[in-house]
């Protein structure tokens, strides 16, 4: 049966250096759960606490409300029903395929026959029960992950903790991988937190995100919630921008629309971070879909007037680099039809995709703004 996982107010640190700050985090019964941050968050280290392989400082983890961990309470990995899928595989090299599954059921299954059939399963279904007497070492590494995954899920764990389990592999086989651990975690029904630096692998995979940095909680939501609502430019950034530009309000649409005037032109942009009407200066961060390239066209808008600076062909279409005047370069700018280099083009910004945080410090009369018909 799957655990609620409460994590309250969670602090840890070594020699001095605060990792986590008053983490708080809950997760679901049942729910898969994308630790998402840079390296040095202190995702592995959360990890680590959830699965008992560290002791908190303060604060506590509970499971079903029974704290499993405490500055006073620390209840061993083995007891915690639960298990992990590393990086590095950890696989025991001593132990042929079938033989590193079947142990995992030790602790739970006395029979061995038992053990041995439900193994044998377990393999079929990651693609391994034909290199079930292969050892680790004679196992690709991709058939490792798959042998780990196996392992990891046999017994039908609670929860499954999952430590970057994708980073070693090229870009198809962490597709495929993906795709795998995502539907075998939810047929045996267990719960699961996974960490990942990937902002496409966390939205990919997850039924929510914690967006984790400096040991400290950002935002936690759903995947399209975060994309489009992102509560701080940090999480903005983090989760893909083409470029970042500065400018200045020049009137309100409505309460939810800025327009914007910048060197590279007017633009109307979402209002992001607790912008107020009182803000002057703010900072626009652009998606990589929220350009739509055009033939030069000047003082119109909505568009900003730029030079193709480099193209790169993606199979489904190209990807540009567009210098706006100015001197900013947006990286990432998606057209089914190539531009070349050099080419003088202009850029119509969808708002949605155009999101606008505040300046600090930057304010403005509000009686003073009244422009174009656009409305304080």
């Amino acid at each position: 049966m799957t655990k609620r996982v409460e994590i309250s107010a969670v602090t840890k640190g070594y020699g001095g250096n605060t990792v986590l700050k008053g983490v708080d985090l809950t997760i679901e019964a049942g729910e898969f759960a994308v630790l998402l941050g840079p390296s040095g968050s202190g995702k592995s280290t959360l990890l680590r606490l959830v699965g008992g392989l560290e002791k908190i400082d303060t604060g506590e983890i509970r499971f079903d409300g029974k704290v499993i961990a405490s500055a006073k309470t620390h209840t061993p990995p083995d007891r915690r029903d639960l298990s992990m899928v590393f990086q590095d595989f950890a696989l025991w090299p001593h132990m042929n395929a079938l033989e590193n599954v079947s142990f995992a059921l030790e602790r739970y299954e006395k029979d061995a026959k038992v053990r041995r059939r439900l193994s044998g399963e377990m393999l079929e279904r990651v693609g391994l029960a034909s290199k079930a007497e292969r050892f680790p070492s004679n196992l690709s590494g991709g058939e490792q992950q798959r042998l780990s995954l196996a392992r990891a899920l046999v017994a039908r764990p609670s929860l499954i903790l999952f430590d970057e389990p994708l980073s070693s592999l090229d870009a198809d086989l962490k597709e495929r991988l993906r795709i795998e651990i995502s539907e075998l975690t939810r047929q045996v029904g267990s719960g699961a937190l996974y960490i990942t630096h990937d902002q496409s692998e966390a939205f990919a995979l997850a039924d929510r995100v914690a967006l984790l940095n400096d040991g400290e909680l950002i935002q936690v939501d759903q995947p399209e919630a975060i994309y489009r609502n992102p509560a701080t430019p940090f999480v903005a950034h983090f989760t893909g921008v083409a470029g970042e530009i500065d400018g200045e309000v020049i009137g309100w649409k409505d309460d939810l629309n800025v327009l914007v005037a910048t060197k590279a032109g007017t633009v109307l942009a979402k209002r992001c971070g607790g912008l107020e009407k009182r803000s002057k200066q703010v900072r626009l961060m652009l998606r990589g879909s929220a350009a739509r390239i055009n033939k030069s066209t000047n003082g119109a808008d909505g568009v900003m007037n730029g030079r193709v600076v480099d193209v790169a062909f993606r199979g489904r279409g190209y990807d540009h680099v567009i210098e706006v005047t100015g001197g900013t370069r947006l990286v990432g700018i998606f057209a089914h039809d190539r531009w070349e280099r050099d080419d003088i083009v202009h850029l119509t910004l969808t708002a949605d995709q155009t999101l606008a945080f505040p300046i600090e410090d930057a304010i403005i009369d509000l009686d003073s703004l009244a422009i174009n018909g656009v409305v304080a």
